[in-house]
């Protein structure tokens, strides 16, 4: 029998703006590079390096958020990450003592934010899910299916 699940979700692909911001970076050093190389073949050498090193860096961007998914159901809270080698993390609900939401300058900027999660056997984040759209209103779900877990364990 499989769990119900309340919601399933991957960081935003704004959650990446380092790696957007490289690619970038590279785009426009490569089109100066044309400009001001006007044919010369190591400008277009060096321009056409940059743009292929920008696409790289967009496509890795791109893989790195498709790889993370963050799932919570009626009984845990699951973080998943399969790029090049898969790791899962199940943590019971009942296990949950707090989370907390943190969001930098540029995460609020971008209007997203971090959920930390906290168990009982560590005084450190157990997980962290990043990138999330409206990360207080998740916060607080979990929080309300780890009572919702709680009073069924309490009252069976």
């Amino acid at each position: 029998m499989s769990e119900e699940t309340i919601w399933e979700i991957k960081p935003a692909l704004k959650a990446f703006y380092d790696g957007v911001a490289m690619s970038i970076l590279c785009f426009v050093l490569a089109i100066l590079l044309l400009a001001i190389a006007r044919l010369s073949w190591v400008g277009v050498f060096l321009g056409l390096s940059l743009t292929a090193v920008g696409i790289l860096v967009l496509g890795f961007v791109f893989l790195r958020a498709r790889a993370y998914k963050f799932k919570l159901t009626r009984n845990s809270l699951i973080w998943e990450y399969n790029l090049f080698s898969s790791q899962r993390m199940t943590i019971p609900l009942e296990t949950i003592i707090n989370v907390g939401v943190s969001q930098n300058i540029a995460e609020r900027f971008l209007k997203i934010g971090s959920i930390e999660v906290f168990t009982v056997s560590n005084s450190a984040p157990t997980v962290v899910l990043f990138g999330l759209k409206d990360a207080q209103r998740k916060a607080e779900e979990i929080l309300s299916a780890r009572n919702e877990r709680i009073n069924k364990i309490t009252h069976a």
